[in-house]
């Protein structure tokens, strides 16, 4: 009973809530009762204004019609599973599927009916498959609409989207593939060879815009002089057929010989010299530049003229400054030693024309000349050509020949100045700080000492002097005796007076008792 009772309950709260819905419903959607309720929720957006028709979109009680009459609505998608093609069409997954299997309704308004997934979505099961740059295009940049309708486009040809990109102006037509691809929009694969001109050498090369200027591909000039004719240097002079000297594998790299075109073959220098370097005037048959040396060389002839206009005496198209001339066989002057890599206006002055040279050496080192020609002017006496400052003299001429520790000496120790003449060859005038003597025995050092070494004297006691030294004189130190007075005495009692115990009671001859071998030694008297 309590069961009949609940079920009873159920059906009268149902139809009070279809009767409520019923009224709660607007008269322009008023829905079939079995519509209220069986209507599992409201459609999306894009199909809210069918509500009120749910037979377009359902049979009763039959679900085996439902995709055609969703066809019947998307007549698009119904063409193109017809022709296969499309994304519907060309999908075999989804091609025979009901629709519903992808595209269900009555989720709200704000559900997304179409539930495309745009990170997953193979482009290829399309008419438009993306490659090259499409690629990694986003979206929004071809489907600019936020409507879903927007996903299909009609425009399928690369200028349908690339008008405003088309720097051509529709000049050379629609087809942009023909030039080129979805790789790189401004990398062209354009074929200039199959034109009236084929690109070759340096033309492959040059940039579009600098034969198309303001992207003028129509009646441009194939001759050579009408790009060029700004870079003729000619200037017009030897025509506009530019070919007959010039080629595109290099323009500057003239096919002009002339040596065989002309009267005047290129040699070594020549060979590099710029074409503008000789020919600096418009050439003509009144106008023919002259092909001897002097006429181009003329400005820089450090001769002035001097020695006459035929160059190619000295100099050769091998090296303007290296020239053949050679000093020694076509002067009397043979140049040697340091002589060889003089300049040569080192002695021939620009200034000096027709003037001869000296040929002493004087003339040319007077200024150099330490002696102030004091010595003479025969400066090859002691000099040579190899280095003036290595010497060739030999004292052992003069009258002062150096031996001893005079010859380890250098030459400035003696020479205060290049005066050689006025230095002084006695020994006091040198060694006069050294005299020990302080000039007591005279200025002739060379009776004791000698050059070898001025401590090495030669002295004889005996002999140079009439006090023979003996016995225990002969070890005494010369100071001993030679004090600082004028005079040496030479009696016994003038040294050993302060020696005498006798106190000068015996008188003043010590040698009556004493002898030199000892002065303790008493030998008595005789």
């Amino acid at each position: 009973m309590n069961l009949i009772r609940n079920r009873s309950a159920i059906v009268i709260f149902l139809s009070l809530l279809c009767f409520v819905l019923l009224l709660s419903t607007p008269f322009s959607q008023a829905q079939t009762l079995k519509q209220i309720l069986l209507s599992p929720g409201d459609l999306t957006q894009s199909h809210q204004e069918e509500a009120a028709s749910c037979d377009k979109c359902h049979q009763d009680f039959s679900k085996a019609e439902q995709s055609s009459l969703c066809l019947d609505c998307h007549d698009k998608i119904a063409e193109d599973l017809d022709r296969s093609a499309g994304f519907h069409g060309l999908n075999k997954n989804i091609k025979n599927a009901e629709c519903k299997t992808c595209h269900t309704d009555h989720k709200g308004r704000g559900y997304d009916i179409v539930n495309l997934d745009t990170d997953s979505f193979n482009h290829h099961l399309t008419n438009f498959p993306l490659d090259g740059k499409h690629s990694v295009t986003a979206c929004v940049l071809c489907h600019t609409s936020t409507n879903k309708k927007s996903y299909r486009l009609e425009q399928r040809s690369c200028f349908d989207c690339h008008e405003k990109n088309d720097i051509h102006n529709n000049k050379l037509g629609k087809q942009c593939e023909d030039c080129h691809t979805t790789d790189n929009w401004k990398k062209q694969q354009f074929d200039h060879d199959k034109t009236e001109f084929p690109l070759a050498h340096k033309h492959q090369d040059v940039a579009c815009n600098r034969c198309h200027i303001n992207r003028q591909y129509q009646d441009i000039g194939k001759q050579c002089n009408d790009c060029h004719r700004i870079h003729d240097i000619h200037q017009g002079r030897f025509g506009s057929d530019c070919k007959n000297c010039h080629s595109e594998k290099d323009w500057g790299k003239s096919l002009f010989d002339h040596g065989l075109d002309t009267k005047f073959k290129l040699l070594f220098s020549h060979q590099k010299t710029s074409c503008l370097a000789c020919h600096q005037k418009t050439v003509s048959k009144e106008n023919m530049l002259a092909s001897d040396c002097f006429s181009c060389h003329k400005s820089s002839d450090i001769h002035n003229g001097r020695n006459g206009e035929d160059c190619q005496q000295c100099h050769s198209s091998k090296s303007w400054s290296k020239t053949a001339f050679d000093h020694n066989s076509d002067t009397e002057y043979p140049l040697a030693g340091k002589h060889k890599h003089l300049a040569c206006n080192s002695c021939h002055s620009p200034t000096k024309t027709d003037e001869k040279l000296s040929q002493q050496c004087v003339d040319c080192h007077q200024l150099s000349d330490p002696h102030q020609q004091s010595l003479g002017k025969e400066c090859d006496n002691c000099h040579s050509p190899d280095s003036w400052k290595k010497t060739l003299f030999s004292h052992e001429i003069t009258q002062f020949p150096l031996v001893g520790m005079h010859r380890q000496l250098s030459c400035q120790e003696c020479h205060l100045n290049a005066h050689y003449e006025k230095t002084p060859s006695d020994c006091q005038q040198c060694h006069k700080q050294q005299d020990a003597h302080k000039g007591a025995l005279g200025e002739d050092c060379g009776l004791c000492h000698n050059p070898n070494d001025w401590m090495m004297w030669l002295f004889d006691h005996g002999r140079q002097t009439h006090f023979a030294l003996q016995g225990a004189h002969e070890n005494l130190q010369c100071e001993l005796c030679h004090n600082n007075s004028k005079q040496t005495p030479q009696s016994c009692f003038d040294c050993h007076r302060d020696d005498d115990i006798h106190r000068g009671s015996f008188g003043k001859r010590c040698s009556q008792c004493h002898q030199v071998d000892s002065f303790n030694l008493d030998e008595g008297t005789q």
